[in-house]
């Protein structure tokens, strides 16, 4: 089952951005998607250099795209498997272009490049990729593209051999909360589903806050030691991993494993799960990052992409979650 039918990518001239594009042309491939080569046209930032890091760029300049360049990638996508892949060029900022072009197509997808998220510009007043992620009504696909993370993903992939898949080691976020399920549910959907079409491993990760010891012991000695075990295995984590974990088999996601991190931040503890267990790529939900003060606050999915050197996919729990019965 291939998790996007459709899929828009940001494309400017630069080296850094045309490594989203190849990213982008990649995972079209696997999916078997339509492909949007959208690239914004307009005055430079030379040109209104008042505009810079204020019109969703954090401070970078993006070079617009010319017919030449399009028509390349369009090649480039045909020569990976992308049998239908579409340029289309529009005036306007990077970030209004991306999410206009996703709601005309009905895109499951947009992928865009890290540039900017790590600006001083980029954080204060927003970058392409942290903008879309907060706009956009469709997942969005973060490619980490700075020089030191895309050498290095290269590296690892020339090491695991010349048609090694993008994604090696898929790391989800599962919240487990009881107010919203559906929406922790097509996280580990849209994450296991990436992992079964590259033939990736699957990692499901979670935080958690345990129970304080002393009213364990004390609760222990009332119940007794036959019944102790309940408390011990109470934990609502436990159950979200599990309920994760056989969401992740059904959909086709080959041996789940699981790990949770106590006394630890939701955020940090997937970017240090993320290291730990060497993911290419970490799944999490836009809960929160759409809220007016995560502007410069940042929730987990906004904190995990600035600072993990994983790709990251944001997968819009708004748009998924289900109506109320």
């Amino acid at each position: 089952m291939e998790p996007y039918r459709t899929i828009v990518a940001g494309v400017h001239d630069t080296e850094r951005g045309l490594r989203a594009t190849d990213r982008a042309i990649e995972v079209a491939g696997h999916c078997r998607a339509i492909l949007y080569l959208a690239a914004a046209t307009g005055p430079s930032h030379a040109s209104h250099p008042e505009s810079t890091g204020s019109d969703g760029d954090g401070g970078v300049r993006m070079e617009p795209a010319s017919p030449a360049v399009l028509q390349r990638l369009v090649e480039r996508a045909h020569e990976h498997g992308v049998t239908d892949a579409r340029p289309l060029s529009r005036s306007g900022r990077p970030v209004d272009v991306l999410v206009d072009v996703a709601d005309d197509v009905d895109a499951g997808l947009v992928v865009v490049g890290s540039h900017g998220i790590n600006t001083t510009a980029g954080r204060v007043f927003g970058s392409v990729a942290a903008d879309s992620a907060r706009r956009a009504s469709s997942d969005v696909l973060i490619v980490h593209t700075t020089d030191e993370r895309w050498h290095l993903s290269h590296a690892r992939r020339r090491r695991l051999g010349p048609t090694t898949a993008p994604y090696q080691r898929v790391l989800v976020g599962v919240h487990d909360s009881v107010r919203d399920p559906h929406s922790t549910q097509r996280v580990v959907e849209v994450g296991a589903e990436m992992a079964a079409i590259f033939d990736a491993e699957i990692v499901l990760s979670s935080s958690y806050e345990p129970a304080d010891s002393h009213e364990v012991d004390r609760a222990e000695m009332d119940l007794g030691s036959d019944a102790a075990f309940q408390l011990r295995g109470a934990n609502p984590v436990e159950a979200a991993l599990r309920d994760a974990t056989r969401t992740a088999m059904a959909v086709g996601a080959r041996s789940p494993r699981t790990v949770a991190r106590a006394h630890t931040p939701p955020a940090r503890a997937l970017v240090e799960q993320a290291g730990q267990v060497g993911a290419d790529l970490v799944v999490v939900g836009s809960h929160g990052l759409h809220a007016r003060r995560r502007r410069m606050l940042g929730a987990v999915a906004a904190s995990v992409f600035r600072h993990t050197p994983a790709d990251v996919l944001v997968v819009n729990t708004e748009r998924h979650r289900r109506p109320s019965p």
